[in-house]
């Protein structure tokens, strides 16, 4: 190989890099903006929530296991059914147009309109899989995953 080629190709492949590095930043860019945006899956120990949506909770891997070790052969069962439950009540509240959130975090901050926060704290054992629904002013209400339809129109219309 020539010295020419050399250059030539050392020069291709550090802009391809650039290229690639910046393709990979705008589309790291673009999902995060989207999982906000969207309500797709926030991946993050804490979740600040400012504005009304429906967020939806599932234990983190460490509390998975756990989980599983405490309830045993029980555990399969309540986690097939929670995630049936969550597709369900998904389909609703879809319909109402509502941001939807989903995250595995350890905290949901709950940011109210005053500027008070409601901490919750996802660690606490009553915390597996669930819907928190929150309208921007007041504490938010964990709601039915079965049917939260009655929980939604209560409290965030």
């Amino acid at each position: 190989m020539s010295i020419l080629s050399a250059v030539l190709l050392l020069t291709y492949s550090c802009t391809s890099n650039d290229k690639k590095l910046k393709e990979i930043e705008e589309v790291e860019k673009a999902t995060k903006s989207a999982s906000i945006e969207t309500g797709d899956f926030i991946q993050a120990p804490v979740v600040e929530i400012s504005e009304p949506a429906a967020v939806y909770f599932h234990p983190d891997s460490i509390k998975l296991d756990k989980l599983e070790e405490a309830m045993g052969e029980n555990f399969f069962t309540a986690a097939e059914e929670s995630m049936f439950n969550i597709s369900s009540s998904r389909e609703f509240l879809i319909k109402q147009k509502v941001k939807i959130l989903e995250t595995e975090a350890r905290e949901l901050h709950f940011k109210k309109s005053d500027g008070s926060v409601k901490v919750i704290d996802l660690q606490d054992a009553k915390y597996t899989w669930g819907l928190f629904l929150f309208n921007g002013q007041s504490d938010p209400v964990q709601a039915d995953l079965k049917d939260p339809a009655k929980q939604f129109n209560a409290y965030m219309k």
